[in-house]
């Protein structure tokens, strides 16, 4: 596993101090957890919510946050983890594989499943060893998510989900089916897109875990870190007008606390995401970051000096 220690830079926003805390696994990484603030990135630079700017070398990409670190695999192969103190690690994870990760939690999941590989694996980033390695029945994945002790791993071909307790191993078939996302008290369902639905799916929407009702209905739901909101983009016709809004909507009553009002980029993408804590919503429309407190849902911009940011 390659390690080398790059220069960190200041960032360029004043954002919120890292949060210190134990962990009392004495198998997790030892690393300080990145706590709640802002995390981002503009092209191979990541910036860590307590100021830290590290050159992860992958200009593009998916990133997944880490308790300790990001995650990132680059379109042309190769995956890191980058942490705060500019360490930049090799991962082994093939270029196929499905990720996911959970932003409290130091571990990543990763599955190539395919004829005669189901396996879902579990790995320490910080170390690089393996944590768990689980053997399912399925040839295809669709969807990994990870919440805790818990990954959910759909097949699209058997259209059905496998919920799987990874400390001990243990796999039961979920009557869940399309997990596109997953959190502490609900998930995210979806079978396909508004314009392709897959055989067998049921309606999207968002799912109660306890009652296994569903809870909203409809598409592109998005869960907060600690599943007191539920976000999507509203617009009315084309969403590149100024008519677009992020609708955030209270899980307890079922009802919309904020329209806000938001661009999207030159691509007509609008990506958010929240901090852990809740208390900010956030994006950035062009190099503009802005920031929404979830007490009031009043916004503040500000001006960085990157090319193309993008929240992680």
């Amino acid at each position: 596993m390659r390690r080398t220690f790059l220069r960190t830079a200041p960032a360029l926003l004043l954002l919120v101090p890292l949060a210190a805390c134990g962990d009392d696994d004495q198998d997790a990484p030892d690393a300080a957890p990145l706590g709640d603030g802002i995390a981002w990135r503009d092209g191979a630079t990541v910036h860590f919510p307590g100021g830290e700017a590290v050159d992860s070398g992958q200009e593009d990409g998916q990133a997944w946050r880490t308790s300790d670190g990001v995650v990132i695999t680059s379109w042309d192969g190769g995956t890191v983890y980058v942490t705060p103190d500019g360490s930049v690690s090799d991962l082994d994870i093939p270029e196929e594989a499905q990720v996911a990760a959970d932003p409290t939690q130091p571990v990543v999941a990763w599955a190539k499943v395919q004829p005669g590989d189901g396996v879902v694996h579990v790995l320490d980033p910080a170390t690089g060893k393996e944590r768990a390695a689980i053997s399912t029945d399925y040839d295809d994945a669709t969807e990994l998510s990870i919440e805790g002790d818990r990954i959910w791993l759909h097949s699209s071909e058997l259209a059905s989900t496998l919920e799987i307790d990874w400390p001990s191993g243990k796999v039961t078939r979920s009557p869940l089916k399309y997990v596109r996302s997953i959190g502490s008290r609900y998930a995210v369902v979806e079978g396909g897109n508004e314009n392709y639905v897959e055989a067998g799916a049921a309606k999207p929407g968002v799912i109660d875990l306890e009652t296994r009702r569903m809870v909203l209905r409809g598409w592109d739901w998005g869960l907060s870190p600690r599943n007191t909101y539920a976000t999507r983009e509203l617009s009315d016709g084309d969403a590149s007008t100024a008519d677009t809004r992020i609708g955030v909507l209270d899980l307890a009553t079922g009802k919309y606390v904020a329209r806000l009002a938001a661009r999207p980029d030159d691509s007509n993408w609008l990506n958010w995401a929240w901090t852990l804590d809740e208390k900010t919503i956030y994006w950035f429309e062009g190099n503009e970051l802005v920031q929404c407190a979830s007490a009031t849902f009043t916004c503040t911009r500000s001006k960085v000096d990157a090319a193309f940011p993008s929240v992680l």
